[in-house]
């Protein structure tokens, strides 16, 4: 889960957006908290966002980069 305890992260978070794009994610804005957030806070941020790629896209990426770049 994309989360930012602050908003002193330099740039536009393109690299986010990029990365979610690239594993089949929905792109979602980090969500800003305190540092001292709560295990109910924390499950509750787990239930909202997707936490990881499924499984079929990451296999799917792994192959593609194997075609591109075969053992030698």
């Amino acid at each position: 889960v994309w989360v930012r305890f602050s908003d002193k992260l330099s740039g536009d978070n393109i690299k986010f957006e990029d990365y979610f794009r690239s594993v089949g994610i929905e792109p979602y804005t980090g969500e800003l908290i305190s540092q001292e957030i709560g295990a109910i806070e924390i499950q509750k941020l787990l239930g909202e966002y997707p936490t990881v790629p499924k499984k079929e896209v990451m296999q799917q990426i792994q192959e593609n980069l194997i075609k591109a770049f075969p053992a030698v």
